[in-house]
């Protein structure tokens, strides 16, 4: 019983922090944890130039990350990413 209590403990390979560095999207794609940070300000309905602001990057950095991360989600459009980001569990509300 001991046992599997210490099986279920975080480790340093799996605690949430170091899910958080990488989240993988596809069979070989991960979103950095940039992205993520970018993935997250999206879903809560922030602009482009607001989550430039926040994360103290210019607005066509901002634009790169949105593409790479619509690309790996395979996602039409800003709406469409946040939704399947959502769905996935890569972020959260």
């Amino acid at each position: 019983m001991l046992d599997s209590a210490i099986d279920r403990m975080p480790t340093a390979n799996n605690s949430p922090q170091n899910n958080r560095r990488k989240q993988s999207v596809g069979p070989s794609d991960e979103l950095s944890e940039r992205e993520l940070d970018v993935l997250q300000l999206l879903v809560q309905g922030l602009k482009n130039n607001e989550i430039a602001e926040e994360l103290c990057v210019t607005i066509d950095t901002v634009k790169s990350h949105m593409s790479r991360i619509m690309y790996q989600l395979s996602a039409s459009d800003r709406t469409q990413a946040a939704l399947m980001a959502l769905r996935r569990g890569i972020v959260s509300l």
